[in-house]
């Protein structure tokens, strides 16, 4: 499966808060805070998504079993994590104090947030269920041309699992294999046997939410394969407050 390449570099293009040149997680860059104690200083400019993930690594590391789906599939992808249901969790000092401070940063920004009584997860949760009501029932005009997709959209929004989403520090993820058969720009293919792919990005640092479509063509020269024809249709959500979205602006590329 292709990975959304695209859509990054139109998103780090496209959105000026975007952290530039970011090549470590949020966790490696303090290194191991079960041994030394963290400031607020180290804890600014991370998201509450990251912010998350710091104060349950400490947990993780213990081989603590997590009973939210998302943490226990994030973790589970750490070839350090070793769960373990019997595992007895003693914090030290240091962890005990590490925790608290996190807690205190994600209070802070919870008190400013849009959704502030929202966990990362929760809202995410909100806003997919509600973003799969939408393409349930409206007649998704804002498509433009690309209405000849809803069939598609429909079923892809309608199958977004919650509980088996990829979990990164920039947020959630969801994706699905589709052969949209759709020649959209060579209307001299007369056989598409791409792989085409659609996916949510769930972006909670910088409050918006994308479905993209990946859609490509094979051509084909005497029986085999020439070139691949891509095509990105990126649609563009902003998160409002309590959990809401709003739709903002669709994009096409390739």
């Amino acid at each position: 499966m292709r990975k959304p390449l695209l859509y990054i570099v139109i998103m780090l293009l496209s959105c000026c808060t975007q952290q530039e040149n970011k090549t470590a997680s949020s966790t490696q860059s303090l290194g191991n805070i079960s041994e030394s104690l963290i400031t607020v200083e180290q804890l600014q400019g991370k998201t509450a998504i990251e912010l998350r993930l710091l104060r349950n690594e400490i947990f993780a590391r213990k081989g603590y079993v997590f009973k939210d789906e998302i943490l226990n599939d994030y973790f589970l992808k750490k070839e350090w994590y070793q769960p373990n249901v019997q595992a007895e969790v003693v914090l030290s000092d240091i962890e005990k104090q590490n925790i608290e401070l996190i807690k205190k940063v994600e209070t802070q920004r919870k008190v400013i947030a849009d959704h502030a009584t929202d966990e990362p997860a929760d809202c995410f949760k909100k806003v997919v269920k509600k973003i799969q009501l939408e393409f349930k029932r409206s007649s998704l005009d804002f498509m433009g041309r690309y209405k000849v997709f809803s069939k598609e959209l429909r079923d892809f929004t309608k199958n977004i699992d919650i509980h088996n989403v990829n979990i990164d520090e920039d947020g959630y993820a969801f994706s699905k294999t589709y052969y949209l058969h759709r020649n959209w720009d060579l209307e001299h293919i007369k056989e598409d046997e791409c792989e085409d792919e659609i996916f949510l990005r769930y972006d909670e640092q910088n409050k918006f939410v994308v479905i993209q479509i990946n859609n490509c063509s094979l051509y084909k020269e005497k029986g085999e394969a020439d070139q691949i024809s891509e095509q990105s249709i990126i649609i563009e959500f902003t998160i409002e407050k309590n959990c809401s979205y709003k739709f903002h602006k669709v994009i096409v590329a390739g």
